[in-house]
């Protein structure tokens, strides 16, 4: 049994990179957006997918409604679930903030102050998620069913579905390591962008991989200088900052493909 993730298309605050204060009614896909899911679903629709669990906003569930459209499940097979929402920006997104803005109050540990879910937040809702659909997340218990074409395709968004990659892979019963998430897990997918956990695994293997699109963070360079900027943001400074800054803006860029 597999497990597939995709990102839903290409949203509005995608392109503008702002926020938005109502998570559950979003500006929907862009024209583009709604093109790259139809080419997704031509690779969808070859994986043998019998569920989809989707999370509830405007641009999940239209790129969920266009993926059916090529899957042609029942309705009892699609679920709109919000806790899979992407991380909650509580009143960060109440003035359109940027995205930067948001990464600038990650970096300074603040985003209590505005009401906004932490990382750890963000994981113990993942592993409520991991927990609900066990049959889906843990194949033992399953009790020797048949598993061919009983793949599940969760729709939902980019950081939220990495966290859901990291409890998969790693379990839900271990504390947070937060280092390895963002090292291992948080891949920062393409718009449609589909990735793949392969469940019948050994649980000590299993890997994320991509089959359709890819990372919006190209390079390996392009990593270690965002883990450089958030060293900066807890106490670096000088032309080092000052470089970082420069490609700081490079990777914000990069947000927006």
């Amino acid at each position: 049994m597999k497990i597939y993730f995709l990102r839903h298309g290409q949203a509005l605050h995608d392109v503008d990179g702002m926020l938005r204060a109502d998570e559950l009614n979003d500006d929907g896909l862009t024209p583009d957006g709604q093109g790259q899911v139809k080419e997704a679903s031509k690779v969808l629709g070859n994986l043998g997918i019998a569920r989809i669990l989707s999370s509830d906003t405007l641009r999940t569930k239209q790129s969920t409604e266009i993926a059916n459209r090529t899957l042609n499940l029942a309705g009892k097979d699609i679920v709109f679930d919000p806790d899979l929402r992407e991380m909650g920006v509580g009143n960060l997104g109440k003035n359109k903030k940027s995205l930067a803005f948001l990464k600038q109050v990650y970096n300074q540990g603040q985003e209590n102050e505005y009401g906004a879910e932490s990382y750890d937040d963000l994981y113990n809702r993942a592993c409520r998620v991991v927990n609900r659909y066990k049959e889906i997340t843990d194949p033992s218990s399953q009790n020797g069913q048949d598993r061919e074409n009983q793949n599940t395709l969760f729709v939902g968004h980019g950081l939220f579905n990495s966290m859901l990659n990291y409890c998969i892979c790693e379990g839900t019963n271990l504390p947070f390591n937060k280092e390895k998430f963002k090292k291992q897990y948080n891949i920062r997918a393409t718009n449609a962008a589909i990735t793949e956990i392969d469940m019948d695994s050994n649980p000590q293997d299993r890997k994320v991989k991509f089959i359709h699109g890819g990372t919006r963070l190209a390079s390996p360079e392009l990593m270690a200088a965002w883990d450089r900027v958030e060293m900066q943001n807890a106490g670096g400074s000088g032309k080092a900052a000052a470089q970082d800054n420069r490609i700081q803006d490079s990777v914000l860029k990069s947000d927006k493909r």
